[in-house]
């Protein structure tokens, strides 16, 4: 499907996207496929810019404002918003998962390659825990200084307050906070808004916020 979009030919494929956009869990498959092939095709990979912001455009004006997907499909509402944004995805059966990943990321699209698409994802993806783990998820391939400034403000964009949904409900933000935390990154602004988040998620009784904060005792 990919390969025959970039070809020109990209009715068939928005034909596919618009039909599964009435079922979060087909959308969601659909674009997680979409990852997968982007994750081990080096030579797709490079031409995902000229891919995916299109298939999400596509995607988020099929989707709409999401209400409808979200009151009828909510467990599956929360993968398709984070499958909507382009990450890596191994499979399951890759015996060197690690290694994939940092091989992909080394070319993987980048942030200003959304534009504005990126403001219509943030507002179906409000309150949704996995499209935080997406973030960060994308967030590994883009440079330090975007996932500093620019990623955490997507992520308190999409928690909105809401602190009690996301407790114990992510897998990377341990991680990944630790890591920019540990190179020295986060400074000025950028502190106030790192202690926002784990202060935040500590307070709902996130167990791995609570030792971020014990990292600063």
């Amino acid at each position: 499907m990919i390969k025959i979009a970039l070809d020109g030919d990209r009715d068939p494929v928005r034909a596919h996207i618009e039909y599964f956009a009435a079922d979060s869990n087909a959308l969601h498959m659909l674009f997680e496929g979409f990852g997968t092939v982007f994750t081990y095709d080096e030579e797709l990979r490079r031409s995902m810019v000229d891919f995916w912001p299109w298939a999400l455009e596509v995607a988020l004006d099929a989707v709409g404002d999401g209400t409808e997907l979200r009151s009828q499909h909510h467990r599956w509402y929360d993968y398709m918003t984070a499958a909507l944004l382009p990450t890596p995805n191994a499979r399951m059966s890759d015996p060197d998962i690690d290694s994939t990943l940092a091989r992909c990321r080394e070319d993987w699209l980048q942030p200003d390659a959304l534009g504005q698409l990126a403001d219509r994802w943030l507002r179906l993806a409000r309150w949704e825990p996995k499209a935080v783990d997406a973030v960060i998820m994308f967030a590994k391939s883009a440079p330090p200084q975007w996932q500093t400034t620019t990623a955490l403000t997507w992520i308190e964009s999409i928690v909105d307050g809401r602190y009690d949904l996301f407790a114990n409900h992510l897998w990377f933000l341990e991680e990944w906070l630790a890591e920019l935390r540990n190179s020295g990154a986060v400074v000025g602004d950028i502190k106030s808004r790192y202690h926002r988040i784990v202060d935040g998620m500590a307070a709902a009784g996130d167990r791995a916020a609570v030792r971020l904060q014990q990292l600063d005792e």
